[in-house]
């Protein structure tokens, strides 16, 4: 298997596996919970679930392009205040994918071992990128079922 085989196969557990999950855990968070916090200092079960979605596109892109940008967001226009329901969340992931798709298909092994530049002291290559994308959905995914669990919510099941 190539290192491009090896990046595109990360990027399909990511659209195929963790994403599908992340959105089951999501869309089990009670409209009126969307704010919950497990302390004031953690992100709210809202912030937390387009954090992952904002992680996803903004590194994604970034292996596409060489840059970290958080200007790509825009492409996706997403206002989490606008965020009645744990649907908008899981439909603005959705819209995010096809991102992370595009990239999945067209990457090289170059992309995946050029250096990132950008703000925010990230150093990194193009594959480091990949692999921060599936440590940050996987670990949010978790944190945010203990905050079903918090809430007297029972958690989907992971590997439906």
């Amino acid at each position: 298997m190539s290192a491009a085989d090896i990046g595109r196969h990360q990027l399909g557990v990511m659209l195929d596996r963790v994403l599908p999950a992340l959105d089951r855990v999501i869309a089990a968070i009670p409209a009126d919970r969307l704010e919950f916090r497990a302390t004031p200092e953690n992100m709210s079960a809202k912030e937390l679930a387009y954090h992952v979605y904002q992680v996803a596109h903004a590194l994604a892109r970034a292996v596409e392009t060489g840059r970290y940008d958080l200007g790509v967001l825009a492409e996706v226009p997403f206002d989490p205040d606008a965020v009645t329901s744990a649907a908008d969340l899981v439909d603005y992931g959705a819209r995010v994918r096809p991102v992370v798709a595009r990239v999945r298909d067209g990457l090289t092994a170059g992309r995946l071992d050029a250096a990132i530049a950008g703000g925010a002291g990230l150093t990194a290559t193009g594959s480091g990128c990949v692999e921060v994308m599936l440590q940050e959905a996987i670990h949010h995914r978790g944190q945010l079922m203990i905050y079903l669990r918090l809430m007297g919510v029972r958690p989907p099941g992971l590997y439906a």
